[in-house]
């Protein structure tokens, strides 16, 4: 009866927790990712197949998924189904909220459950939509809050950034690495380990930080994962979306507001990066196989949707894409809803190549407190 459509399979791996601790009577779930969906209609018959209730998150917004968002809200409102229509930014999208057929107050609420992403989150906002939009008494509590960044270091969790630089031989250069805060909350990091792994072979000493965004704060512009950073690292690999737009041509502002376009999403914005005074290197984090990613003449298939291509910074020696595009469909219960990890395997190999290149180019590169060899 519940449908949670998705543009990030962590939140997808989220739910999979969550469901797990819901009562055996509990409505029945399912998640499905759009992306790199090629006939609307027959997966919009399969998703919303017995949905009472439709939770759609989409990262940009309606321009995230051309189409398919106006789609399934005509078909919500044709059926009479509850739909819960967000952005994937931090800030409401007003334009997802008027595609929404239940009152506004309920999509922040929802909002708000996501915006956290972890898995207590997720399940208290389950609980939520099926006692208010089902009439069910579960019972739910109020979305709570997390933190907003960390450092994490692989076999030891969460640190503080002296205990993270503690045991550095000093001529190892430190090499910084951003993900998402959603990987974290999920447990999904084993390719952030096996970044790690390649970095001390390749002589460095790394330097992990998640975070919810590296998008400049609203209220005062700061990014706050990189002023972290800023004097500790050498060189930094970045496996999230930065700067904005897919690429530069974005910032022009080409794409119509009908089609979910806004100057605040496009505009391109490298500064905070550049201010690091660092390389940065973009790296891949995608959630196919090895064999199938190795087919490939190019690091994505072409089945990625290249809007979502994480952005080159002006320091940048590379672009790949974030995320390989998948569906999936599960039941309520822990046994039908095997939850897969972002496979380690192709960021184990880019991490090889990331790394010695980012080892090789602090070598080279004189820091601020002198001269650093590898």
């Amino acid at each position: 009866m519940l449908r949670f459509i998705t543009t990030a399979d962590t939140e997808i791996l989220a739910t999979a927790a969550a469901v797990r601790r819901l009562p055996a009577d509990f409505p029945p779930v399912r998640c499905a990712n759009p992306q790199g969906t090629r006939d609307l209609d027959p997966f919009l018959d399969h998703v919303l197949e017995g949905a009472r209730v439709v939770v759609i998150r989409v990262l940009g917004g309606r321009r995230g998924w051309q189409g398919g968002v106006d789609r399934l809200a005509e078909r919500c409102r044709r059926a009479g189904i509850a739909l819960v229509a967000l952005g994937g930014e931090a800030r409401p999208d007003a334009e997802m909220t008027a595609l929404s057929t239940v009152p506004s107050g309920a999509v922040a609420q929802v909002g708000e459950y996501l915006r956290s992403g972890d898995v207590d989150n997720i399940e208290q906002m389950l609980r939520f939509l099926a006692d208010t939009f089902l009439l069910e008494g579960f019972g739910f509590e109020a979305p709570k809050g997390v933190e907003e960044l960390g450092i994490y270091l692989p076999g030891r969790g969460d640190v503080t950034l002296e205990e993270a630089l503690a045991d550095r031989e000093a001529t190892r250069p430190v090499v910084g690495i951003t993900f998402y805060r959603s990987h974290r909350l999920t447990g999904n990091t084993d390719f952030v380990d096996g970044l790690c792994a390649a970095i001390v072979r390749a002589g460095g000493h790394p330097l992990p930080v998640w975070s919810y965004t590296l998008r400049r704060a609203h209220d005062n512009g700061r990014v706050a994962a990189l002023e972290l950073l800023t004097g500790h690292v050498d060189a930094l690999v970045t496996t999230m979306l930065a700067t904005g737009g897919a690429h530069r041509g974005d910032a022009a502002g080409g794409v119509a507001a009908g089609d979910g376009g806004s100057e605040e999403q496009m505009a391109w914005d490298a500064s905070a990066l550049e201010a690091l005074g660092v390389p940065v290197i973009q790296a891949l984090c995608v959630t196919m196989s090895r064999e199938r990613w190795a087919e490939g003449a190019r690091a994505c298939s072409r089945s990625t949707p290249p809007r979502r291509w994480p952005s080159p910074s002006s320091t940048g020696a590379s672009s790949a894409a974030r995320s390989r595009s998948r569906s999936a469909s599960r039941t309520a219960r822990p046994s039908a809803w095997p939850s897969r990890a972002t496979s380690p395997t192709p960021s184990a190999v880019i991490a090889s190549r990331r790394s010695c290149c980012a080892t090789r180019v602090c070598a080279i590169r004189p820091s601020s407190g002198g001269s650093r060899s590898c």
